[in-house]
């Protein structure tokens, strides 16, 4: 299942240091940062390669840099470079240091879900159960200990006991609560636990919460709505219900189209193999992938 926000709003941008002498004001911002700032800059305008380029400045004037890595990682991951994502995060940790204002606990949770994406459940689940831990050391915001519970949670309901020895009904239930208690009016969050509620075969439930969720696209200004679109796509298809399923990753991919379109490529044969064969989901498909190819 897709990650929540994994766009771009988690790119550092520093501050900057200034200097006053004499009256003056004088930028004390360090070489490494004018790049990374600027890399996180065009990162924010979508400006892909630039901010990769810029990003590979930072690190190459300070190579020890953790925080840098990191942002190279959310940055090639936004553009659907997943490989070389799941490396530079992977390389903030084995650094380890001069994080900067950045959470080590937000490299754990990408690797961990890069895991999960190849469905490489047993190191998704130890990942993010360092991640727990490391977040108690940190102090991080619940926001984030919301997503790693998410991320969890979906390594105990992808595929079937056959296929995943990790299936645990029991266990995403209680994970999903400790999600939604951290933030109850999380779309996203409801749209996991609607999931839950179909494999669980509470299908009344299931379908009012579905049409709770759409009213609220509709109606209020939701963030992370084209996550929120991809969830309800994964939903329909889980439904097989092609057309429904379709109509919502055309939403999801209008708000956010590399990351929606991304998703939807890379999950063909997961999330959406009910009905990746539809005659529905064709134009939805090669939308996406004349998007990713772009």
């Amino acid at each position: 299942m897709k990650y929540i926000m994994l766009n771009i709003s988690k790119i550092i941008t520093l501050l900057v240091l200034s200097l006053l002498i004499g009256g003056c004001t004088k930028s004390t911002e360090p070489p490494d940062h004018v790049h990374g700032n600027r890399g996180a800059k065009y990162a924010k305008e979508g400006k892909l390669d630039l901010a990769v380029q810029e990003t590979r400045k930072a690190i190459k004037l300070n190579p020890d840099s953790s925080m840098w890595y990191q942002n190279l990682g959310f940055i090639l991951r936004a553009d659907g470079r997943l490989e070389e994502s799941f490396h530079a995060l992977q390389k903030s940790l084995e650094l380890d240091k001069d994080w900067g204002i950045a959470y080590k606990t937000e490299s754990l949770l990408d690797i961990a879900y890069y895991y999960y994406s190849k469905r490489n459940y047993t190191k998704s689940i130890a990942t993010l159960n360092e991640a727990l831990d490391v977040a108690i050391e940190e102090k991080v915001p619940s926001e984030k200990n919301k997503r790693i519970y998410l991320v969890l949670s979906y390594n105990y309901t992808d595929a079937t006991p056959e296929s995943n020895p990790y299936y645990d009904l029991n266990k995403a239930q209680e994970l999903k609560a400790k999600a939604y208690e951290i933030d109850p009016n999380d779309l996203f969050v409801k749209a996991s636990i609607t999931k839950l509620l179909i494999l669980q075969n509470n299908m009344s439930l299931a379908k009012s919460n579905i049409k709770e969720i759409e009213d609220a696209l509709i109606y209020a200004n939701v963030p992370n709505s084209s996550d929120v679109y991809s969830y309800l796509g994964h939903i329909y298809s889980l439904l097989n219900d092609a057309r429904a399923c379709s109509e919502a990753m055309t939403k999801a991919i209008d708000l956010d189209p590399t990351e929606a379109s991304n998703y939807l490529l890379n999950e063909l044969n997961n999330d959406f193999k009910n009905v990746s064969n539809s005659g529905y989901m064709k134009a939805v498909i090669e939308r996406a992938k004349t998007i990713a190819h772009k």
